[in-house]
């Protein structure tokens, strides 16, 4: 089989190498084989009103290493990040993109919320 290496970060050591010493215990058990079923394009997280609003309470600087951590070649290297399309559980409060009840032709559609947080955040 070839070499796995399992790579691990904490807020201690970032992107240690773990040594993976698997035995049969009996238990509930998994197995890592050369098989690949899929592949990971990237990886990252999702953009919200919650997590902005944290950020604005840091001072640019601090906010600044927090987003560096993040999407920085020696960070975690995010690349694929999403955002929500009306309220998330993330929300400062619910809300959605068109309030009128009915407007199925979308008339009313704004997404001028979306520029407090979430378009200066993104």
């Amino acid at each position: 089989m070839n070499n796995i290496i399992w790579i691990s970060t904490t807020k201690n050591k970032k992107w240690e190498n773990v040594d993976l010493n698997f035995t049969d215990s009996g238990q509930d058990t998994f197995e890592i084989t050369e098989e690949s079923d899929q592949q990971i394009d990237g990886f990252g997280g999702c953009f919200n009103e919650l997590s902005w609003i944290a950020l604005l309470k840091l001072s640019e600087d601090q906010r600044e290493k927090v987003i560096s951590e993040l999407f920085a070649d020696d960070g975690c290297k995010f690349n694929f990040c999403r955002m929500p399309i009306g309220a998330s559980d993330y929300a400062a409060k619910w809300y959605s993109h068109n309030e009128i009840d009915g407007d199925y032709l979308m008339k009313n559609f704004s997404i001028d919320r979306d520029y407090t947080y979430l378009i200066p955040y993104i």
